[in-house]
């Protein structure tokens, strides 16, 4: 078992439009400290990668209005506990995966679009430590610096995906072959 996440870059560009921790009096009015993911370029209908192997543990509307829109979770183990990779303002409906179903890096899971809380189509990525037993560490214990994690007030921890990308030259390269 992994000791800490090796993200797939997500999408076909190299192009971050508002990093994590940004805009902190904005996300404010949300109860978050600042951004709490990475938005990347991504025009409507790219097609979006799975950073991670794992289970599809939720597909489309977490629930009507929801800032995250129509999205896409990979949820993922590592020795401290659960976690999921989290695709926001997917195109509806695009998800090529259900509730449950194993996911593989590198496979398209959906398209990106701009539902939700957005005002043009990119994608959000957010990663998050699952809460699934009271004794485990909120906080993952291969994140070092405090700035790079925060805890919601459900106990869940928000983590800053970006250091744990893999580069994007190298992930095109792993890609190959599945962009069509």
């Amino acid at each position: 078992m992994q000791l800490k996440p090796f993200i797939c870059w997500p999408t076909t560009y190299n192009h971050i439009t508002q990093g994590w921790g940004e805009r902190p009096k904005y996300y404010s009015r949300f109860g978050l400290p600042h951004h709490e993911g990475t938005d990347i370029r991504a025009f409507a209908g790219t097609k979006l990668f799975a950073g991670m192997d794992g289970i599809a543990s939720e597909v489309g509307f977490r629930k009507p209005k929801h800032a995250y829109g129509y999205a896409f979770r990979i949820q993922f183990h590592l020795v401290d506990g659960v976690y999921e990779l989290i695709y926001a303002h997917g195109q509806i409906d695009s998800a090529r995966f259900k509730k449950g179903e194993d996911v593989k890096q590198g496979q398209v899971i959906m398209l990106a679009d701009n539902t939700g809380n957005t005002s043009a189509s990119h994608l959000h990525l957010s990663l998050k430590k699952c809460i699934t037993d009271k004794n485990l560490p909120r906080a993952p214990v291969w994140v070092r610096d405090e700035l790079d994690y925060f805890i919601l007030s459900n106990g869940e921890a928000m983590i800053n995906p970006e250091p744990w990308l893999i580069p994007f030259e190298e992930s095109q390269a792993m890609l190959k072959g599945r962009l069509t």
